[in-house]
């Protein structure tokens, strides 16, 4: 697991088998207001909790306290 560097109010975390980048991208908002950020890597995403797909190159918004699991 790595901690990524990201704003104050959010975690940013990537899952990973060593070696590998095959993992996830975990993003939580632990805030109670909305936030939008870039995503530390530019390539397509899809949320495995909500199956929306994800342009890592654009940013997102996370609505208050809102998390995404990025595979991709």
């Amino acid at each position: 697991m790595t901690l990524l560097e990201s704003e104050n109010t959010l975690l940013m975390l990537r899952r990973h088998t060593p070696g590998s980048e095959d993992g996830l991208l975990c993003v939580f908002n632990l805030s109670s207001r909305e936030v939008t950020t870039h995503l530390p890597q530019t390539r397509h995403f899809q949320d495995v909790i909500s199956g929306e797909k994800i342009d890592g190159s654009q940013p997102i918004t996370l609505a208050a306290w809102q998390f995404m699991w990025l595979r991709g």
